[in-house]
């Protein structure tokens, strides 16, 4: 399967930090913003091992034979970066306030524990700027 992979301006922030990628051959694509979180990817539904799922069998694979997932967080609350202190980082977006909120209580659950986070970031835009805000 050929693929594609690019950094591109974010629809939503419009930052050069948007991570693109397309599988030109399926038709997969997904956008991930690593200042505000927006996130929108079109995939094909798999079995747990691997393997495209078919509408029909009988047809192999093709396009119109496969299922579609469609996910899209246009005005997302915010992204996570945890860094490790051997690996690299972990990124994710945050969708609403509450998300965010249950994220700060697992980040300060984690923190009274034995573990290997270096630095947890969260970035937002807000009012058209992003801001960064170290938690731990």
């Amino acid at each position: 399967m050929g693929g594609v992979i690019d950094i591109i301006d974010c629809p939503n922030c419009k930052n050069e930090n948007c991570n693109y990628y397309s599988n030109y051959k399926l038709g997969e694509e997904s956008l991930f913003c690593g200042d505000c979180g927006y996130k929108h990817s079109i995939i094909y539904e798999r079995t747990e091992e691997g393997e495209l799922k078919l509408i029909d069998p009988e047809k192999g694979i093709k396009i119109d034979n496969l299922i579609p997932i469609e996910t899209l967080i246009s005005n997302p609350y915010g992204v996570f970066s945890i860094e490790n202190k051997e690996e690299g980082a972990i990124k994710g977006t945050l969708e609403t306030e509450e998300d965010y909120f249950k994220f700060l209580q697992q980040i300060e659950n984690d923190s009274k524990k034995e573990h290997n986070i270096k630095r947890v970031i969260i970035s937002r835009l807000i009012k058209g700027k992003i801001e960064k805000e170290t938690i731990l």
